[in-house]
C-alpha cells in the first residue's frame, strides 16, 4: 500500500494481498519485483513490510497475507518494515523468508503497539538473526499482543529486546533455535508466556523461555512447551 507512510499519512480499515521477492542491491538498497511481473521498484529504504516498509503516520485496523522473501532481505516485515507511530487493532499473516531483523508483524519497533497479532512463519538463514514471529527488534512498548507463527531460526515472538514486552505470548513452534519467546532481552519483558516447542539437533541450543538476559534486562515470564 505504500513505501513510506509519512507523519502526515493515514491508512484505516484496509487490507493488503502481498507476493513479494527480493533481492539487496550491492548499492544498499532493495530491489522488488512483484508476483505477477507487472512492475519492479528499486527501494533506496532497506526493508519491506505488507502495508508499510516505514511507516511514521497512521495505521488502524488494517490486515496483510501473503509471502515476502527475499535474499540478503534485512527488516521484513509482515505488516511494517520499521515503525515509529503507535500502532493498533492490526493482523499480519504474512511468511517471511529473510535474513536479519526479520517479523511476522513488525521488523522494527520504535513505537507503541497495542492489541496486535502475527499469525506468519518466519524464516531466516541461521539462528543469529535476530528475528521473531511478532517482531524482529522492539525499541518501543509492545502490548496486548501476540504469535502464533512457527520459526526456524528466529524467536518465538521477539529477536531482540530493548524496549517493553508486557501482557504478550506466542504459540508457535521454533526450529533449530533456542527461544520460545525472546532471542535476546536487554530491557523488559513482563507478564509474558510462550506454549512453542523447540525442536533442534543441537543440544547448545536448548534454552526455552529466553536465551540471553542482558546484567541489568527485568524477566517475568514463563514456557510450557518441550524441548
Amino acid at each position: 500500500i505504500a513505501g513510506v507512510n509519512t507523519p502526515s499519512g493515514s491508512i484505516s480499515e484496509s487490507s493488503a494481498r502481498v507476493d513479494v521477492s527480493g533481492q539487496k542491491s550491492t548499492n544498499g538498497g532493495v530491489s522488488i519485483e512483484y508476483a505477477d511481473g507487472y512492475m519492479s521498484e528499486y527501494f533506496v529504504v532497506e526493508g519491506a513490510g505488507g502495508i508499510a516498509t516505514v511507516d511514521s503516520g497512521s495505521i488502524k485496523n488494517s490486515t496483510a497475507s501473503g509471502t515476502i522473501a527475499g535474499s540478503g532481505l534485512y527488516y521484513a516485515g509482515g505488516l511494517v518494515g520499521k515503525a515509529y507511530s503507535p500502532l493498533e487493532g492490526l493482523h499480519a499473516s504474512v511468511d517471511i523468508t529473510a535474513d536479519k531483523y526479520a517479523g511476522g508483524l513488525i521488523a522494527e519497533n520504535n513505537a507503541e503497539v497495542t492489541n496486535c497479532y502475527a499469525t506468519g512463519n518466519v524464516e531466516t538463514p541461521d539462528a543469529y538473526s535476530f528475528s521473531g514471529a511478532f517482531v524482529g527488534q522492539n525499541n518501543g512498548k509492545i502490548d496486548y499482543s501476540f504469535a502464533t507463527g512457527d520459526v526456524r531460526n528466529a524467536a518465538g515472538f521477539v529477536g531482540m529486546n530493548g524496549g517493553i514486552v508486557r501482557r504478550s505470548y506466542s504459540t508457535g513452534d521454533v526450529y533449530n533455535a533456542s527461544s520460545t519467546f525472546a532471542r535476546q532481552n536487554a530491557s523488559i519483558i513482563a507478564d509474558c508466556y510462550s506454549l512453542g516447542n523447540i525442536y533442534s539437533q543441537e543440544q547448545r541450543l536448548y534454552t526455552g523461555f529466553i536465551s540471553r538476559y542482558d546484567n541489568n534486562a527485568t524477566t517475568r515470564g514463563f514456557s510450557m512447551g518441550s524441548i
